[in-house]
């Protein structure tokens, strides 16, 4: 075996290096030129983390983007370094140690030298004799499977939940045939490169998997992976059937079993060696003699000599299982690289080191324990010995748990304490601060609690309020927190509620709204049956930098306000609290007007170059009793996420659509009718179906009508919103992106959905010829348009400055007041027969 080859003599000098700001776009990008398994992230010369072919699979391909991820934000820290002057067999045992596939390697004078990975191992070590004596189905790996047609996204999951760097690609059949491909991270890394993080599977990966017989040797196997540049080869039976796949890190957990063989002869005859020679055992008696802790003796290079019985107690290992091997044995992966480099440096400049470490006994688990360590040199002075001595900490650790649980739970209930749950106000304060991002806390107090305590006893009441933190604790999402904040009083902290206020409050109110419902519900508490109610109160943060307390006092401030109220949920600030009543307010008005037959619908003219009426846009109107005729745009805008916006939709697209067919059979000209889908109705798991039932009563022409989506509505689950998509355009229903530029559309994502117009978004159409951004941009939707066939829509229109700039930077459809007002359903016809001088002129 090649035990002087050293690290320095085989790794790559060549290191790919990139700064912390740079995308994982072009990250990628420079991988793939330069063929690299991993880039280096330098910041002031210093290494300050690393990505890797198998970091990919912890990217998220469905919602994150790779042209905005920096690659500090998915970036491995620390970076772990080894020694140029290790050997290749050291290394070995160290990429198995430490479960990783790279290493940064150092010279003596801390310069870096290059990155060696398993692939460096592979090719370099000298153990061909041993691999012609391996078959190939000795390391066969079972296989992982997916569709050709299958998302990236679903592709990585597979490959993370099968610990696994890669995956058969099936044909459309689904089995296995000579046309299966392989998807491994390096086509992960060409599709980020490429762009192509939403394309199927079956277009990043690599279309055919080179195989071979499961009865060859691991040599004739990495001779082929060598020669042909593949990691991965596929294993086939004698009937031709692929059975799995090897893979570099196969042939080198093989190259490992053999040289662990190798070392443990070589290390056993060297026990037996040391175990015959009596300055060994006068040292290791005297160590046993002075000390009742575990005792562990190594050499220099910390290599096992000899263990002490309180030592096998403690650990397990009997003295002949554990003589011979290295201390690595002992390693729990609880710390880190620069834990141990300080550890020994001390050793070395002082002769002996102390310290808690964990450690990892035979069975597994992980001990605590305080370590001693001394260099004990021979007799002559040319070498030295280490003796460590281990004391079992675990109950002091389980006494110092035990008074933390004491110190920041709730003892009767198991939630966090007043202290604890101060703490955390005071840490997500700081987090909605510097996010900008709103939360709320809702201070609870129990109506009813005290008489049920008093006549019933303390006993009843504890079990009373074990029942109610189970139900608080039900209803929150992972990230929010309930506590017992003393006597019948409870805390709840939602962090990150939305970085609007109004729409922070909206959820605040409904998660308490929830706790209030679900504390009056009967408890059935031994043989009694009890009722309770709650008073909430609820604090938004950050409000003007204040000081966690003031938020406690606030929350307090609005449950006793609520306490003395017949609204028992009360927000602190008076004026949010109106404005969520407002929202309640419009909600119940606006059913209400639905069920008078107070609303109608209007329509927004879209006209072309040559002032011709092509398409109308549908407006919800309410004919209200004071305010008159008003459109409800803002409005609807406010009560979306509510149940009350279902049937407003479905009304609004049955009269549109009620609408249509009749202007039709009257014989008025029109090309297309728009009607914008809120986000609620179209996530309905029967929206599809709802729609179809509309378009068979109704009887409309389904080509004449175009859904508008909002950016945020498609992305936000978007392999739901192209399937629903795609079932409505085969009925024959086209679609339009609304308010495009204010979301985060991406031009892969474009070319997946099945649309036909983008509207730009009236934020950029105001002001387009005075503001070079707005220009830019605006230019910037049309070219991409034209050139993936899409109609272009400025909405927003109200000036004539506005309408000459657009028409300059090629956009041929408009619509906007100063375009054309909207029009009640009589107009239309005569507006699309006749336009009126002023649309002519228009242009």
């Amino acid at each position: 075996m090649s035990r002087k080859i050293l690290v320095q003599d085989v790794v790559h000098p060549h290191i790919l290096e990139c700064k912390p700001s740079e995308t994982l776009r072009r990250v990628t990008e420079r991988m793939s030129e330069h063929a690299s398994a991993a880039v280096l992230v330098i910041e002031n010369d210093q290494a300050i983390g690393i990505w890797t072919e198998k970091d990919v699979l912890n990217f998220d391909f469905l919602t994150s983007n790779a042209c905005t991820t920096s690659i500090s934000e998915v970036m491995c820290l620390p970076v772990k370094t080894i020694s140029g002057s290790m050997t290749l067999n050291d290394v070995t045992l160290a990429f198995n140690r430490d479960e990783t596939q790279n290493y940064l390697v150092l010279g003596h004078d801390g310069r870096r030298l290059g990155i060696i990975n398993q692939t460096d191992i592979v090719l370099s070590h000298d153990l061909n004799h041993f691999l012609h004596m391996r078959r190939v189905d000795e390391i066969v790996q079972p296989t992982v499977s997916i569709r050709k047609d299958a998302t990236l996204s679903e592709a990585v999951y597979r490959m993370r939940e099968s610990e696994t760097d890669a995956i058969i690609v099936l044909p459309d059949s689904n089995a296995f045939s000579s046309s299966i491909g392989i998807l491994s991270q390096r086509d992960l890394i060409r599709a980020l490169a490429g762009k192509m993080d939403h394309a199927p599977v079956g277009e990043i990966a690599t279309p055919s998997m080179l195989t071979v017989d499961k009865d060859e040797t691991v040599f004739s196997a990495r001779k082929t992976m060598i020669e042909n540049g593949f990691r991965h080869l596929g294993v086939c039976d004698r009937a031709g059937r692929l059975m799995g796949i090897i893979n570099f890190s196969a042939v080198l957990k093989c190259m490992q079993e053999i040289y662990f063989e190798g070392l443990r002869s070589v290390l056993e005859r060297r026990s037996e060696a040391l175990q015959r020679s009596q300055k060994h055992l006068a040292l290791a008696e005297k160590i046993i003699e002075f000390s009742m802790d575990g005792i562990l003796v190594t050499n220099e290079l910390g290599v096992i000599q000899s263990v002490n019985p309180a030592f096998t107690q403690i650990m397990g290992y009997a003295p002949e299982e554990i003589i011979g091997k290295t201390t690595g044995i002992l390693n729990s992966g609880r710390h880190d690289q620069v834990f141990y480099a300080v550890m020994w440096r001390q050793l070395k400049s002082q002769g002996h080191w102390q310290g808690e470490i964990w450690n990892r006994d035979k069975n597994g688990t992980i001990r605590p324990q305080l370590l001693a360590i001394s260099q004990i040199p021979d007799d002559e002075g040319d070498s030295y010995s280490y003796a460590a001595m281990y004391r079992d900490i675990s109950k002091m650790k389980e006494d110092e748990a035990e008074a933390q649980r004491l110190a920041f739970y709730d003892p009767l209930t198991g939630l966090p304490n007043r202290r604890a749950i101060e703490g955390r106000l005071e840490k997500k304060l700081a987090t909605a601060s510097r996010r900008r991002k709103y939360g709320a806390l809702l201070y609870i107090d129990l109506d009813h609690f005290k008489p049920i305590n008093d006549s019933l006893g303390h006993a009843i009441g504890d079990l009373l309020l074990i029942k109610v933190a189970d139900r608080l604790s039900k209803i929150l999402r992972e990230e929010d927190t309930a506590a017992r904040y003393g006597g019948d009083e409870f805390l709840v902290l939602l962090p990150e509620l939305d970085d609007e206020m109004k729409v922070a409050a909206g959820f605040a109110q409904t998660v308490a709204e929830k706790i209030e419902v679900a504390l009056q519900f009967s408890y059935q508490v031994e043989e009694h049956r009890l009722a309770l109610g709650a008073s909430i109160g609820i604090a938004m943060f950050p409000e003007k930098h204040l000081h966690y307390k003031e938020i406690l006092e606030q929350a307090d401030i609005a449950m006793y306000r609520a306490k003395s109220s017949h609204q028992k949920v009360q927000f602190y600030d008076a004026a949010r609290q109106a404005s969520v009543s407002v929202r309640t307010a419009l909600e119940r008005d606006l059913s209400g007007a639905l069920a008078q037959g107070a609303l109608s619908l209007d329509y927004v003219p879209q006209v072309d170059m040559s002032s011709s009426v092509i398409g109308l846009e549908v407006v919800l109107c309410w004919d209200h009793p004071e305010k008159g005729r008003i459109t409800l745009c803002d409005d609807l805008m406010a009560v979306e996420k509510s149940q009350s916006i279902l049937p407003l939709g479905l009304w609004t697209l049955r009269e549109a659509c009620m609408q249509a067919h009749s202007w039709t059979t009257e014989k008025v000209a029109f090309r297309q009718l728009s009607l914008n889908i809120c986000t609620h109705l179209f996530m309905q798991s029967d929206f599809v179906a709802q729609v179809e039932r509309i378009l068979q009563e109704t009887g409309v022409d389904p080509r004449l009508l175009i859904f508008e989506l909002t950016e945020g509505m498609v992305f936000s689950r978007f392999e739901e919103a192209v399937q629903k998509m795609k079932a409505l355009k085969s009925c024959g229903i086209r679609f339009a992106i609304d308010d495009f530029g204010s979301g985060r559309s991406s031009l892969s994502a474009l070319k997946i959905l099945p649309l036909d117009t983008i509207k730009i978004n009236y934020k950029y159409v105001h002001d387009v010829y005075e503001n070079p951004n707005n220009g830019v941009i605006v230019q910037t939707i049309i070219a991409i348009a034209c050139a993936m066939n899409f109609h272009v829509i400025a909405e927003g229109i109200e000036g004539k400055a506005e309408l000459r700039s657009l028409k300059d930077m090629g956009c041929r459809a408009f619509q906007g007041d100063f375009v054309c007002r909207s029009l009640t359903a009589s107009e239309v016809p005569q507006v699309i027969l006749n336009p009126p001088p002023r649309l002519k002129n228009i242009f």
